[in-house]
């Protein structure tokens, strides 16, 4: 028979601890990045690709010359990810 009672909060917080798939190293390479892509969801940190594709039009279209772009963030937020994105999706315009 199974118990249907709900976890107490403390064992839930244990669990995550001894199990969080989050604080598992993750190691993106070069080849991820330049090469073959990586799997995407668009709608993760889209403001800040959307503001390099932003960026991009601005110089192509002659309102700006030049134009910096600095991503930062914690490790682990993505920003290899949206290097990757930029780099799939501008090889595509």
């Amino acid at each position: 028979m199974m118990n249907s009672t709900p976890s107490a909060i403390e064992d839930l917080n244990r669990a995550i601890q001894t199990q969080n798939p989050f604080e598992v190293e993750l190691v993106v390479t070069k080849q991820n990045v330049w090469e073959k892509e990586l799997p995407d969801v668009p709608s993760i940190n889209a403001h800040a690709s959307d503001t390099v594709f932003e960026a991009i039009n601005q110089v192509r279209s002659g309102q700006r010359r030049v134009v910096g772009v600095t991503l930062r963030a914690e490790k682990g937020l993505g920003k290899t990810h949206i290097i990757s994105r930029i780099r799939h999706q501008g090889k595509r315009i």
